[in-house]
């Protein structure tokens, strides 16, 4: 009897693979495919270290003098070598992409493959003297569209400024009133608003928009006792706006976009009724507070170049990235990220560094974004005559390269077919 039952089985087990067979090697028609990637992300910005590059061909540093912060490659990959699996591995995210996802086709990104968690701890003696500095930070990434002539880019090389009424003659100074939005906070935000932004599209002007979506637990914390005798806690948030409305998925960014963050309130503590308030909870206008207001220049998403100068910045760096689109065709990568970390020791600064491996198997294709950002900090000071003053502003650039790895689809039709071929044998060994 045991014979007479596994024939159906064993047809079974056939029709699945040759169901399978087929699928591999029957062209899917021209539509949207899906396939597994994984990001790598990294910040250019203050000064520490600077990071020693080539020059380019007219001698300029590619990255200006900006010191780097690395991301780990998300979603999480880590192992010791590039076959384990130690300590963990999360599962590679899917994209929505153009069928065989060739050079210069688009591709949508799933919103929160980035789930990002971090406190960071600055204190007098290793960041910036007579303050500590507190940042606890939660985020995901909302969905995230890449395409060929995105049309909220530059279509040729553009020259980004802070928008006012009286223009911004070089060296980008804003001459005459705000425009709108940057007149939200009820002042004026013109001055010292030094630097520019340059993009040069890339090939078909490829690019994009993908935020960063804070949770409300996000939080920055200040304690400030560099102008003593005065001492302040400061607190703010890390929630992006655009004139005035919380940033969302559908807020594509555009090329010269000004937006809003931070917005750090700073509370005096004093020896009298203030530090007792600010310690037993009284009312917000019980403090005697001045306000931070952090706002920024932007450009998308871009496989072409940007650039980032302010010569008025605290920090003196010229900021530049160029972005790229390749075929890989399956090769096997190692990621390697830098973490480094600054001491201060006898007024001088040391740097010590850390490197962790991380390995990509397959790679089809990279895509290497990069995106421009200009910020100026302003303060409300707390004695209301007091004009509003500039105290921070930062030339910054960011890149984030896609990795695509084998489509997901492929690969189960694969395992689909390499099961059933197992199955066949066991029936004919029985």
């Amino acid at each position: 009897m045991k014979p007479q039952s596994s024939r159906p089985f064993a047809l079974l087990l056939s029709a699945l693979i040759v169901t399978g067979t087929v699928g591999l090697l029957t062209p899917e028609p021209a539509q949207a495919d899906k396939a597994l990637f994984r990001v790598e992300r990294k910040f250019f910005g203050a000064p520490f270290p600077s990071i020693k590059t080539p020059q380019t061909p007219m001698g300029v540093d590619v990255y200006g003098g900006a010191g780097r912060f690395e991301n780990y490659i998300e979603p999480f990959t880590m192992a010791t070598t590039p076959t384990s699996t130690w300590p963990r591995r999360l599962p590679a995210g899917v994209a929505t992409v153009e069928s065989m996802n060739p050079i210069g086709s688009k591709f949508t990104l799933p919103r929160s493959f980035i789930d990002y968690q971090t406190t960071v701890k600055g204190y007098a003696s290793t960041a910036f003297p007579g303050y500590t500095s507190f940042s606890y930070v939660t985020y995901v990434n909302g969905q995230a569209h890449f395409r060929p002539n995105n049309p909220y880019g530059a279509t040729t090389t553009t020259r980004v400024v802070f928008p006012t009424t009286g223009g911004n003659p070089t060296p980008n100074y804003g001459a005459g009133a705000p425009v709108t939005p940057t007149t939200t906070f009820g002042g004026r935000y013109d001055f010292d608003r030094a630097g520019s932004i340059f993009v040069e599209p890339g090939p078909n002007r490829f690019g994009g928009t993908m935020r960063f979506l804070y949770a409300p637990t996000s939080l920055f914390y200040q304690y400030i006792f560099y102008f003593d005798p005065l001492f302040f806690k400061a607190y703010g948030s890390f929630r992006c706006q655009r004139a005035g409305i919380t940033c969302t998925d559908n807020f594509e960014t555009n090329v010269g976009e000004a937006t809003s963050s931070g917005m750090v309130t700073r509370f005096l503590l004093t020896t009298g009724t203030a530090m007792n308030k600010a310690t037993t909870g009284g009312t917000a206008m019980d403090y005697v507070v001045s306000k931070n207001y952090y706002l920024h220049l932007l450009a998308p998403w871009t496989t072409g170049k940007v650039s980032v100068y302010n010569p008025l910045s605290t920090y003196f760096i010229k900021p530049a990235l160029t972005g790229y689109d390749k075929q890989l065709g399956g090769a096997d990568l190692t990621v390697t990220r830098t973490y480094t970390t600054a001491s201060y020791m006898g007024g001088k600064v040391n740097y010590s560094y850390m490197t962790t491996k991380q390995y990509l198997a397959n790679v089809t294709r990279v895509v290497s974004l990069v995106r421009p950002r200009l910020t100026h900090t302003y303060q409300r000071p707390r004695i209301q005559s007091d004009p509003i003053f500039s105290n921070f502003s930062a030339a910054r650039t960011w890149t984030m390269k896609v990795f695509f790895l084998p489509e997901p689809g492929a690969l189960l039709m694969l395992g689909a077919g390499i099961a059933g071929l197992a199955g066949l044998s066991l029936l004919r060994r029985r």
